[in-house]
């Protein structure tokens, strides 16, 4: 018997090693004690702990994932998240404070999401979060520019990445 595949999800499986490097750069830089990570972006990497490329997320860093896929579910990202919320049409952000915010494949996130641009995850995020880590789109410098926000222009081979000041923490 064939096993159905979910199209969807192979649709934002990550594979690109830029976006592993500077996600866990960035991790490695910040050493935040709480990330924010919507769309799962170690499940999205097939991760199965919290050791990557040479990399380790400390256990004391708080770990969270808004998963879009909560279809695909293993258990294994039980020892990796702390927290799973499942995105339903919306979720609840949890009232932590998060310094990173982890959102890679920016557009189709917001497609799952059902967010019409960039400005509707901000203000989702703004009283929960200090930075926001994107890959660029289309637009994105304009948007940046239209609503002020400070950020940090990461450069990977020919990819590009932003980190964004979205709040005060």
């Amino acid at each position: 018997m064939a096993i159905p595949i979910d199209h969807s999800y192979n649709e934002i499986v990550i594979t690109n090693k830029n976006d592993m490097f500077v996600t866990l750069e960035t991790i490695a830089q910040l050493e935040p004690g709480a990330i924010l990570d919507i769309g799962m972006f170690f499940k999205r990497i097939g991760c199965i702990s919290r050791t990557i490329m040479d990399y380790t997320i400390p256990k004391n860093t708080i770990l969270d994932g808004i998963d879009l896929y909560e279809h695909l579910s293993f258990p294994v990202w039980n020892n990796i998240y702390n927290k799973i919320i499942c995105y339903q049409g919306s979720a609840s952000i949890p009232d932590y404070p998060y310094q990173l915010v982890i959102a890679l494949g920016i557009q189709r996130l917001l497609e799952c999401m059902n967010l019409p641009d960039l400005s509707a995850l901000i203000k989702m995020i703004k009283y929960h979060a200090h930075y926001l880590l994107i890959n660029e789109y289309t637009g994105l410098r304009a948007f940046l520019l239209q609503h002020h926000l400070d950020a940090h222009y990461i450069q990977s081979e020919e990819y590009t990445y932003y980190l964004i000041k979205i709040g005060e923490q």
